[in-house]
């Protein structure tokens, strides 16, 4: 089996459809040659296409398909390609359970072991960034570190420097989400964006610097945290990617209101409206409005949050968008809720002199009403 056919299956970076159509010609070149041995490696690629695209029944399906291949073949390369694949799969939807990211590692481990001694480097360092991944999970920072580190010392003596860029992305990851450690996520991430940038990778380059804004914004530093936002929104323009300007634009918002910087926040959500609307993207546009409306509730605004719901609301029902019009419903019947005890309490605080108030005061219109209906609605599931 060749080495450079093996190095097919670890993909480090690429969207989920590029991944996919290396599957298919892997699948398309096992069919034509009648090796089934080059078969399992495009089903081993093609479960971690549908993992990238977060499809993990299908992902798994692929990953047993090729497993039984092997199993029939007597293939050890193939076995630890499969090792891999699963233990991407397991890595990517364990989130919190435990176990599912055990058996990320023992699969990873196992895939390790034989790569290593197949001298396939390509392999070891896409396994050794898997088990990174695998106790990034765990929340284990050390043990996460030390193993995107390791990768990070294969790649970089494969030349690849875009899968070293992608690898101090990761450390970036380790430092900020795992246990917040700003100076070393900031120094990780300014170190991956330097690389994309070498390797012209653009769309990677973008994401690093949203996730520096992050770090920035943690470390109270709002001022560069616009900066790192206003780069990677030059990135995304020059991609025409208006999903990817307004999610980072999004991330800002989060920033400036957790410093309280409320104006400041909206401008932005407004903003976001406006580059999905010149987008031409309908459901953007509408999911925006919808977020700007959920800040202006934050603020105890309910009459604009009601009125950006009300016209969220017509662009979703205009693109028959159930869930997205449901949302909106939710939304201005929370402002309704709202208005309804803002005037009550208006009225107690005007009359109080001449009335009986508790120092305890809950005042929840149509509270009664609800708990009866789920009193009703218990009863009925009996």
């Amino acid at each position: 089996m060749s080495m450079k056919l093996m190095d097919q299956v670890f993909t480090i970076l690429g969207k989920p459809e590029d991944v996919m159509a290396g599957a298919d010609d892997l699948i398309y070149a096992a069919s034509r040659s009648g090796d089934q041995r080059i078969n399992v490696l495009g089903l081993c690629k093609a479960a971690d296409a549908l993992a990238l695209q977060d499809k993990p029944q299908e992902a798994m399906e692929k990953a047993r398909s090729a497993q039984e291949l092997c199993e029939e073949l007597g293939f050890e390369e193939g076995e630890a390609c499969v090792s891999y694949a699963l233990a991407r799969i397991h890595a990517r939807f364990g989130g919190n359970d435990e176990d599912i990211l055990d058996k990320a590692l023992d699969y990873g481990s196992d895939a390790l072991s034989v790569l290593r001694s197949l001298g396939c480097k390509k392999g070891e360092g896409a396994a050794l960034m898997t088990l990174g991944d695998a106790y990034q999970g765990l929340k284990d920072q050390g043990k996460a570190v030390q193993y995107h580190k390791e990768a990070v010392a294969v790649f970089r003596e494969l030349g690849e420097g875009s899968s070293v860029g992608h690898m101090y992305r990761k450390l970036a990851e380790d430092c900020f989400f795992v246990k917040t450690d700003v100076r070393r996520a900031g120094n990780f991430a300014q170190k991956a964006i330097a690389l994309f940038q070498e390797a012209q990778e653009a769309s990677a380059e973008a994401e690093c610097w949203t996730l520096l804004a992050q770090v920035q914004g943690k470390a109270e530093n709002c001022e560069k945290a616009v900066e790192s936002i206003g780069q990677a929104r030059n990135v995304y323009k020059t991609l025409k990617d208006n999903a990817g300007e307004a999610k980072a634009m999004g991330v800002l918002v989060h920033i400036l209101m957790a410093s309280e910087q409320y104006a400041e926040s909206v401008n932005v959500a407004k903003e976001i409206v406006t580059v999905q609307h010149e987008a031409g993207d309908k459901k953007g546009e509408a999911e925006a409005l919808l977020a700007l409306g959920q800040l202006f509730v934050q603020n105890y605004d309910h009459e604009k949050a009601k009125k950006v719901a009300e016209v969220a609301e017509r662009i979703f029902k205009a693109i028959a968008d159930g869930p997205g019009y449901k949302s909106c419903e939710r939304l201005k019947a929370m402002c309704e809720h709202a208005r309804a005890t803002e005037m009550i309490e208006t009225s107690i605080y005007r009359h109080q002199d001449f009335l009986h108030v508790p120092e305890q005061l809950i005042v929840d219109p149509g509270r009664n009403k609800r708990v009866q209906s789920q009193f009703e609605e218990f009863a009925k599931s009996l």
